[in-house]
């Protein structure tokens, strides 16, 4: 190696960054020092590089040479000189602004694998040397990239080890490049070595282990011989282990936990992974094997040797496999000899796809504290390919040797091919043993429950659980239990719907001690046997197949043909007397014959009836009357037994044994009674005689008559009857169908009802406090009885409110039907009503409406006559106003007074003038005023006002009529006015008088007043005539002149692009005019001018309103974007 030693390397940075890059320090090939230099300013610091370039369209312009001419060499120096780059030492260099990166690693196309420590970049040729480093610490990580290395590694230390596909599951994923490490030295059977293996894990004391992302390959093609398994030289024993020597000395692992994940283990002799147990004995929890593709470890019975197994966990080593793909193995995964409980969590076998010659999961010897395991949602296969085939004891997982208190969970796996699809043997331990769900099929036995093992001979007594497991097409019996060997009794127990489907038998009981623990199949279905449902073989045990399902229906609900067919599919007692029975249950019907009575008189008897459905018979049935049981032998279904009891009875089945001595005590609920009744005693009748009127009825009561029925004469029943003619009556007594003698005679006679009176009122309506005379018609003899327990044939009343009358006539105890009712109405005197109106002041000459609202439907009178709920007045003085309301014939109390006040009228404002007539250029100030009130003009819109000057004052510029007002309370006087003339002069005006337009358009202006004369133009038009069109660019003043005297101009105003007003607005007509844009921050209006402007502002495009824009109260102002036209 080479030594780099405090140098300076600084701007080597290429021209053409886009070509190719320039590098301080490169390093290839091995072992070298590179330390204390300084390096900046370069495109790459320090590059580390091996092999030939990188980049698949790399060209060389000259072959021979290593400058940085080459094209595609953006990060690499030239094409690469040593096919390897690894070992090299960087340490305390300094780096200082290299423009890509300080230090970068590139492996060539040809390089040997790099080995980096992630933590400190140190790079090294193996991974072993990586490992023993002694820079290389506990937690560090080794990233190992793509390629071959031939190694027999030891990790010894706290470390995860990382190859290229760490993340990426060879079962499911697309892996790049493979690390692949190979053994370096042949180490098998054939050597008589049982510790061979490509990694072996452990260290001082505990350490954790990730091993990630390799593919570790058993077969190294530069070693010879090897041992030949499915036509691959295998070299060495194992894939990871943690043993510390040999693999067959169990305990003898280090104290280590393995996290294995997205690996390929293949082609090894004995075994994929074992985690294996220390010695002395530490139970360990975590290791986990996860994620990885186990093949071609077939070792062990036809392939000869020792068994080879995908994973072993052994010895109190707790942990998860699962996730993992096993093809060609003779065991997948298996565990023995736990007596620890587990530091964490119980070993998980989960979600596993194994294909094996002989065992794909085997838990086994588990006991004393073990911790319990589950395996759960596993497919086994049998291993259909190879040089040899599968064993032909295989099977998919045995429960085996689990003991003490020990619990374990099959949940939810499947099994296919194999001879035994769930094995379970030499399970005595009281803790629970259950197997759940998954699917069983085509497995010669889908469950084998035995006492001798195909391997391990004799158990101990067993007992286990099955629960929805479905058992589908086995080829010699769904589930077996076996003690032919007479071991050990041998039980299970069957619950929750397990489901046995086609092949030829459901289950086999075989030898003895063989049972069905709780001696019930529950709710177990077989369907789709070829032949027996159930078979004894050598079993005496029996059970109960009541809940069970055969074919289509439960035992419990077949009829006898289906009962008789079923024990032709049951090989038990009824065809070896020695055997064991399965009983089903004997149902069975109790009634009393059709026809036969179930009450009678003391001395009769009647007939009862058993109707029983049993696979056999006759049978032997035991009844009870309640009191005493008795047995009736060799009874056939529906035969009579007659009964004859003194007293009433209660009869029900006690029991029903059939044929096979299968008792039946429950499901009988039929209860028969049979009752014998008493002759009843002779009844009275209350009361022997009575009157009654006619149209009623009276009450006639015998005596009691318990729980029977009482006939009166006439057909009637009841303890007591309503009768409403006169006649005789007698009774007499039935209980129980016995009837008793007649009663005495009793008479009933009725009375005739009087005629119903009527009433002739007074008066039928009436305000409060008002009475009135009601008089009915005669009651000869009898009696008149009124409303409110008054009598006789008149009766004054005064009710309070509106009432009805009724009145009977009562004769011989009998009473007429009342009268009819008279209703006398008792009006209510109305509410005061309340006068309203919108206001009471009114100016004089004016009206006011005055409305009354509370005399719905009545009538309102006012003061003066008038009527109506609204009335309008007009009094010339000020006046006081009352209503009153009728409603029903009565009268309110007037209501409060309302007074109506006349304001007066103010007179008409005095308006004078400096001068009557006014010639064109004048003015003239009109003067009003009020001799009371407040002054106002009246504005026409007459033209001349030229504002200025207080609000009675008006400046005007034209002749014609101005008017006013005065207003005093709210009441405005006529107007006043003043007409102003042009006299002599010629008053000469032009329209429009504010005129504008737009650049390039045309106007018309007309002059009037121009009376006997014409009109010439000057200023800004020549010509002629009342009218002229004129089209000014700028702003212009044009004059008219009238022969006859008198002048006028106007200001054509032709709009600018942009205009900012500059003037307040006080009063008048203005319009400002803009083809783009105005902005005003001027006033509109002043309180002080009348009247008030009318001011309107038209922009091609926007109006702008800056602050101290005002626009007063009564000013007319508008805002108008347009086209300017």
């Amino acid at each position: 190696g080479v030594v780099v030693d405090s140098n300076t390397v600084t701007g080597f940075r290429h021209l053409n960054s886009s070509e190719s890059k320039g590098y301080g320090i490169v390093v290839e090939g091995t072992n070298h020092t590179v330390k204390r230099n300084t390096v900046g300013n370069n495109d790459f610091g320090i590059q580390e590089q091996g092999g030939l370039h990188p980049n698949a369209g790399y060209v060389a312009d000259n072959a021979g040479d290593a400058d940085q001419s080459d094209t595609k060499s953006l990060n690499y120096f030239g094409r690469g000189n040593s096919p390897v780059a690894c070992g090299n030492t960087f340490t305390n260099n300094t780096f200082n602004a290299n423009l890509v990166t300080n230090m970068n690693t590139v492996v060539g196309s040809n390089s040997f694998a790099l080995v980096v420590n992630k933590r400190n970049r140190e790079t090294f040729c193996s991974i072993q040397a990586a490992v023993d480093d002694s820079n290389t610490m506990d937690g560090d990580t080794i990233v190992v990239s793509a390629g071959t290395y031939i190694e027999n590694i030891t990790v010894s230390k706290s470390l995860a080890l990382k190859g290229p596909n760490a993340e990426i599951n060879p079962n499911t994923g697309t892996r790049v490049s493979e690390a692949i490490i190979r053994p370096a030295t042949k180490q098998t059977s054939l050597e008589g070595s049982t510790s061979g293996t490509i990694i072996r894990v452990g260290g001082i004391g505990h350490i954790d282990v990730s091993i990630k992302g390799f593919k570790l390959d058993g077969n190294n093609p530069v070693l010879s011989g090897g041992r030949m398994l499915n036509g691959v030289n295998v070299h060495t024993g194992a894939g990871i282990v943690n043993s510390i020597g040999s693999f067959d000395t169990n305990p003898g692992g280090a104290n280590a936990t393995m996290v294995i994940q997205n690996n390929i283990i293949q082609n090894v002799e004995r075994y994929g992974v074992l985690a294996d147990g220390t010695s002395p004995a530490v139970a360990i929890a975590g290791t986990n094997v996860s994620y990885n593709k186990f093949d071609n470890i077939p070792s062990g019975d036809n392939f000869g040797g020792g068994r080879g197994r995908a994973a072993a966990f052994e010895e109190n080593h707790y942990g998860t496999f699962a996730y993992n793909v096993v093809t060609r193995a003779n065991v997948g995964w298996q565990d023995d000899n736990y007596y620890l409980s587990s530091p964490g969590a119980g070993t998980i076998v989960e979600h596993n796809d194994i294909r094996t010659y002989r065992r794909g999961i085997f838990h086994n010897l588990q006991y004393q504290n073990a911790t319990a395991a589950r395996i759960a949602h596993n497919t086994i296969t049998k291993e259909t390919s190879g040089d040899f085939a599968a064993h032909t004891d295989n099977f998919g997982v045995e429960l085996a040797s689990i003991q003490s208190t020990v619990s374990v969970a099959a949940d939810s796996n499947d099994v296919n091919g194999m001879k035994y699809g769930i094995l379970l043997w030499n399970l005595p331990s009281t803790g629970t043993v259950k197997v759940t769900g998954g699917t069983l099929t085509g497995n010669q036995y889908g469950i084998f429950a035995t006492s001798n093992d195909p391997q391990f001979a004799a158990g101990s007594a067993s007992n286990s659980t099955i629960s929805r497991v479905n058992v589908v097409n086995s080829i010699t019996a769904g589930i077996t239990i076996d003690n032919a060997s007479n071991f050990a009794a041998t039980s299970l127990v069957l619950t929750d719907s397990t489901i046995i489907s086609g092949g030829p038998k459901g289950l086999v009981l075989t030898g003895a001690n063989t049972t069905i623990a709780g001696g019930t199949l529950n709710n177990t279905t077989f369907t789709g046997q070829t032949g027996n449902y159930v078979e004894l073989i050598n079993s005496t045990g029996d059970m109960d197949g009541g809940n069970a399902v055969f074919g289509t229906k439960k035992a419990l609900a077949m009829t006898q043909v289906e009962r008789v067919a079923l024990e032709a599919k049951l090989l038990h007692k009824p065809d070896n007397s020695s055997l064991g029975k399965i009983c089903l249950p004997s149902m069975a019907t109790f009634a009393i014959k059709s026809g036969s009575p179930s009450t009678y008189c003391n001395g009769g008897s009647t007939i009862l009836v058993a109707t029983i459905i049993s696979a056999t018979g006759p049978s032997t049935l035991i009844y009870t009357d309640g009191t005493t049981q008795t047995t009736v032998n060799n009874y056939i279904s529906g035969a009579d037994i007659t009964v004859s009891p003194t007293t009433t009875k209660k009869y029900s089945i006690v029991s029903i044994s059939d044929a096979n001595g299968c008792s039946t005590t429950t499901g009988f609920t039929d209860t028969l009674t049979v009752t014998v009744n008493p002759i009843p005693t002779k009844p009275t009748i209350t009361p022997m005689a009575i009157a009654i009127c006619q149209g009623s009825s009276t009450t006639l009561t015998a005596s009691a008559c318990p729980g029977g029925t009482l006939s009166w004469t006439g057909g009637l029943t009841g303890t007591s009857i309503i009768v409403s003619t006169t006649s005789s009556y007698k009774v007499a007594c039935t209980q129980l169908d016995c009837t008793s003698d007649s009663s005495d005679v009793a008479t009933v006679t009725v009375n005739p009802i009087p005629v119903k009176p009527t009433i002739t009122p007074a008066s039928v309506s009436i305000c409060v406090g008002s009475s009135t005379t009601l008089t009915a018609s005669a009651c000869g003899g009898g009696t008149l009885n009124w409303t409110g327990g008054l009598t006789g044939t008149s009766i004054t009343v005064n009710p309070a409110e509106t009432k009805g009358y009724k009145v009977t006539c009562t004769q011989l105890d009998c009473t007429s039907d009342s009268s009819d009712v008279v209703t006398i109405t008792v009006n209510p005197i109305p509410v005061k009503p309340v006068i309203t109106t919108t206001f009471a002041n009114i100016c004089a000459g004016g009206s006011v409406t005055l409305t009354v609202l509370s005399c719905g439907g009545g009538t309102v009178k006012w003061t003066g006559g008038l009527s109506g709920t609204s009335i309008t007045v007009s009094p010339e003085i000020t006046k006081s106003y009352k209503a009153a309301c009728t409603q029903l014939n009565c009268t309110s109390d007037s209501s409060d007074v309302q007074v109506v006040t006349v304001k007066p009228t103010p007179t008409a404002p005095d308006i004078t003038a400096d001068n009557s007539t006014i010639c064109n250029g004048q003015s003239v100030i009109l003067t009003g005023s009020c001799a009371t009130g407040t002054f106002a003009w009246v504005v026409t819109g007459t033209a001349g006002v030229i504002s200025d000057g207080p609000a009675n004052n008006r400046i005007i510029t034209a002749p014609g009529t101005y008017t006013a007002t005065c207003t005093e309370n709210g009441c405005v006087s006529t107007t006043g006015s003043i007409t102003i003339t042009s006299g002599s002069c010629r008053f000469l005006t032009i329209s429009p008088s504010n005129p504008g337009v737009c650049p390039g358009k045309s106007i018309t202006l007309t002059t009037s007043g121009c009376n006997g004369g014409n009109i010439t133009w000057a200023g800004g038009a020549t010509g002629a005539g009342t009218s002229i069109t004129v089209s000014p660019n700028v702003t212009t003043t044009y004059l008219a002149m009238c022969s006859s005297g008198g002048s006028a101009n106007v200001t054509v105003n032709v709009a600018e692009n942009n205009v900012a007003v500059s003037n307040n607005v006080s009063t008048g007509v203005a319009l400002v005019k803009a083809a783009q844009t105005i902005t005003s921050n001027k006033k509109v209006g002043n309180p002080a001018f009348t009247p008030m402007p009318n001011v309107t502002y038209q922009a091609g495009k926007s109006i702008v309103l800056d602050p101290g824009f005002v626009v007063e109260t009564g000013t007319v102002f508008k805002a108008e974007i347009q086209g300017c036209n």
